[in-house]
Formats: structure tokens, sequence, C-alpha cells
């Protein structure tokens, strides 16, 4: 039988915050721990066996946590190999976005979009030209020389716990996964620091939220008492650590970052437990999204 522990809120991943983002409302959170225990407003929402969501309620966090976040901490010439501890939040021009918004406008405020019309916007004969310009105006993000990768245009629907399906089921219906690893680069648990990152774009007409536990994969392979090397080779991937980690410390927070729109996270969505939330919206949630060595430059427009 599996003991359930308790852990302090540690320091872990840290946040970055470019200068132009507005802090006059509360924007961080808590939850008091992680559950298997689901609840939707929606009703048609299924969660896959052994998921786990943040547990009500959310809180802000205290002084000490929020230096352990690396709150209003000054972060500067973050490096390829320092990529890995940070989250980024930056906001994009309005001008930048406004022809892709213009593409938007007939269903950003639409609570359920048709596929028809969800159809029409990723078909428009304009909407890879302005995703391009998007990337030009992010092109200075970028650390590496390799060209970081569009993922597209995404849709969710509101009043979600969490938003991440099982794109390998066979089902015709959607799975949500709850809190979970990426593994868009597959590296084993030593090399997941050097995986890509994610910038994932809030273009809808309201806030939604980024859920993340503050401890990379090895974080928690250290706070679960394994050892190295005797335990790496079981947790070669290390795509069973969060689940392990969240069994073992129900209590251990997530953290929910308020992206306003025309925000973007940045995010190394490989070696940390994340997904996103639409709890509390009206409209369907629209991102746009992409993959690569991203940081934040010392001087950016906007």
């Amino acid at each position: 039988m599996l003991i359930k522990k308790t852990l302090e809120f540690q320091k872990g991943i840290q946040l970055f915050f470019q200068t132009n983002i507005d802090f006059q409302k509360p924007r961080i959170f808590l939850s008091s721990g992680t559950s298997k225990k689901i609840e939707q407003t929606l009703t048609q929402i299924k969660y896959c066996k052994g998921a786990f969501v943040p547990q009500e309620s959310w809180r802000e966090p205290n002084t000490e946590e929020k230096s352990l976040l690396g709150i209003n901490k000054q972060l500067t010439n973050i490096s390829r190999q320092d990529l890995h501890p940070f989250i980024g939040l930056i906001r994009i021009p309005d001008k930048v976005l406004a022809p892709l918004e213009a593409i938007l406008e007939n269903v950003r405020k639409s609570p359920v979009i048709a596929l028809e019309a969800w159809q029409a916007v990723v078909t428009h004969p304009e909407v890879e030209n302005v995703i391009a310009e998007v990337s030009n105006y992010l092109t200075p993000y970028c650390l590496s020389r390799e060209r970081f990768k569009v993922l597209g245009l995404h849709i969710k629907p509101p009043g979600l716990k969490t938003v991440t399906v099982n794109c390998a089921n066979n089902q015709s219906e959607n799975i949500y996964i709850g809190m979970h690893l990426d593994s868009w680069d597959r590296y084993p648990l030593r090399r997941r620091h050097k995986s890509r990152n994610r910038v994932c774009i809030n273009l809808g007409c309201e806030d939604r939220f980024f859920l993340f536990i503050n401890l990379t994969l090895m974080d928690m392979f250290y706070a679960l008492g394994l050892l190295a090397p005797k335990d790496i080779y079981k947790h070669y991937r290390g795509t069973e650590l969060g689940n392990e980690f969240m069994k073992q410390y129900p209590s251990y927070p997530v953290v929910k970052l308020t992206v306003r729109p025309n925000e973007a996270y940045i995010a190394p969505t490989d070696n940390l437990i994340h997904d996103a939330s639409t709890s509390g919206k009206k409209y369907a949630d629209i991102t746009l999204t992409f993959l690569g060595d991203f940081g934040i430059p010392l001087y950016t427009e906007g």
C-alpha cells in the first residue's frame, strides 16, 4: 500500500515576467494539492483512469512561496542551457496579433464553435501568412539557430478544469488526461532538461490559466527518494514520475498562472507536469502554439 506523504513547497522552476506584464490584479494561485476525484461543470467530460487534477480551492501564495517561485526576481542573460528551470510570461503587441484576431472575429465570442466555423478559420486564405508574421515577431525569443516549429491554432470549450485530451485513443469521444507530461522530443530522464519548450499565445477574449507543478522531473525523482544511477534505469524516460509524485504527495500544490488575452507563456512542458484550464470562462478558448528553444531577450518591442 502506498503511504501518502507531505512535502513543503519547494524551490524549483522559476517564473520570469516580461517588464510590460500587468500585475495590478493577483494572477498566481496555489491549489491545495492534486486529486483523482474529478468534478466537472460539463456533464459530457470524461477522464482517463488514474488522471489527476488540481484540488480546489485556490489561494494566493504567501511571501515565502513567492520567493521560491522567483516572483519579482530580475533574471537576465538566460542562456540555452538555463532554459529548463524557467517559465516566462510575455505580452505580444496588439498590432502583431490584430490580423489574426480579425480572422478569429466571428468565433472569439462564442461559447460553442461549430465545426464549420472553425474550419473557416484554419482554412482562411490569409491564416498562414498572419501566423508567419507572429512567428517573425517571436524570432528574437528563439535562443538557438534551429528554427522553431508552428504547432498551430487550437480551440477548447470554456468551463474545463483541464483541457488536454488523449489524442492517441481511437474513441470518437474526447478523453481528458489531467495533469501530464509532454514528450515532443522523447528524451530520457537524464536529458529532459535539454528538450525544447513551448510558447502558447492566448488569442481568446478572456483570461486562461496555465497549471503546473513547479518541479522538474529530476526534482520529483529525488523527492520520491529515488537514487541515481540505480533508479534511473527503472525511470529511463521519466514518464511515470509525475503520477508517482502526485500519489505520494497529494497535498503538494499546483501553481495556476493567469494568462491574459494577447499574452503567452513559455514553458518546458517536456520537463514538468502541467495542463491548462478554462474554468470560469464564458467563451471558447483559442491559442496559437510554437515549439522551440525559447527564452526572453533583454529588449523586445511592446
